[in-house]
């Protein structure tokens, strides 16, 4: 009897055990998961093929994109300062040939504008406390405002979120008569040499063709004639209106500048490097140039960087954070100079090695990442 009683007692012991057991399970399947353990979240190894990197970190947060050619993995940190791109004889010699423009320099508190004027067109450089710009604007600028003012190169994406990007519009001719693509990238290119500007043969351009651009703008003043009525316009453009957009991208030391400008926890801006022309069929009629640095000595050479996998892995841990249902794809990630402040003298940066990383909604929204190549830090 007393045999029978134990037996009959370590059952009891054991289904115990067992509805313990089932009843843990199921509090931790119901159990929400924190943002701790989100993070430690992977759905799937990376897959890195052809020099395309491809993960799935959760639901809401993937890569899927090509590893730039530019990533150097002993790229240095450098001193560098603004450019003075007051250059009297080329600014002449390129944009009034043959001319002899009014200069008029204004100075105000932290900031500088020196204006070359012949009648209607000007060139004019900006010299601000942070950032230097120089911009050339002829009156033939005006008539071609409303067929592309809506729209932005992918360099201007992050200034101009709400515009549609140039690369996925209307905007479908690859060359037009009067030059081909490659001559107009080859003339562009001239130019900034004469002031010293180095870019990339990462050029962004665009064809525009005057019968699209007469088919837009009727189609705004059909539809929308509130806003055409704010645009100096051509009632018909013709074969002569035509003109290339050319983005380019400044390089310095073998390494291609960002085009961000982001906002730093310090308070101070990193104010990337943008070049943008257009091209017609008499020359140039827009030139805008803002933020070309001349570098200085080395400030510093890291013994290791980090690599694109940590940078995206930064950006997934950042984003994961942040409570939200939306999806993202890290859709392009670019390894480029940022010029970082670290002084109190706002023409002074240190050019850092970063990965800018491109993050595509899939409500159609862009965002950008930068992450310091360096120490692993978001900057922005």
């Amino acid at each position: 009897m007393e045999n029978i009683d134990k037996r009959k007692l370590l059952r009891i012991v054991v289904i115990c055990a067992v509805l313990v057991a089932v009843t843990l399970m199921a509090a931790a399947l119901l159990r929400p998961e924190s943002t701790s353990e989100k993070s430690a979240v992977s759905y799937s190894d990376a897959k890195i093929e052809n020099n395309h990197f491809y993960k799935v970190y959760s639901d809401n947060f993937t890569a899927d994109t090509d590893i730039p050619d530019s990533y150097n993995d002993k790229a240095e940190v450098l001193f560098a300062k603004l450019s003075d791109l007051d250059n009297q004889s080329v600014i002449k010699s390129v944009f009034f040939e043959g001319k002899n423009p009014t200069r008029k320099v204004r100075k105000d508190a932290g900031f500088t504008s020196i204006r070359y004027i012949d009648g209607e067109n000007y060139f004019a450089v900006y010299d601000y406390s942070d950032q230097n710009r120089m911009a050339y604007d002829e009156l033939d600028m005006n008539y071609i405002d409303l067929p592309t003012d809506n729209f932005s190169t992918k360099h201007d994406q992050y200034k101009y979120p709400n515009r549609t990007p140039l690369y996925d519009t209307v905007y479908k001719q690859k060359s037009l008569d009067f030059m081909s693509p490659e001559k107009a990238v080859e003339t562009a290119k001239d130019v900034l040499k004469k002031f010293s500007i180095e870019v990339t043969d990462d050029v962004e351009i665009y064809a525009m063709d005057y019968k699209t651009m007469q088919e837009y703008q009727d189609k705004v003043k059909r539809e929308d004639p509130d806003t055409a009525v704010n645009y100096i316009t051509k009632d018909t453009l013709t074969q002569d209106d035509e003109f290339y957009i050319l983005s380019f991208t400044a390089m310095q030391n073998q390494l291609p500048m960002t085009h961000i400008e982001c906002h730093l926890p310090s308070g101070r801006f990193c104010i990337g490097s943008n070049i943008k022309v257009y091209l017609s069929k008499n020359g140039i009629f827009y030139f805008d140039v803002g933020s070309i640095y001349q570098i200085g000595e080395v400030a510093e050479t890291p013994d290791k960087l980090i690599t694109v996998e940590e940078a995206i892995e930064k950006a997934f841990d950042e984003y994961n954070s942040i409570v939200t249902t939306d999806k993202v794809t890290v859709t392009e990630v670019r390894f480029e100079y940022a010029p970082i402040p670290y002084n109190s003298n706002y023409n002074e940066a240190k050019l850092t090695p970063v990965w800018t990383l491109t993050l595509s909604g899939d409500d159609g929204s862009v965002t950008f990442t930068m992450v310091n190549a360096v120490t692993g830090e978001i900057i922005n």
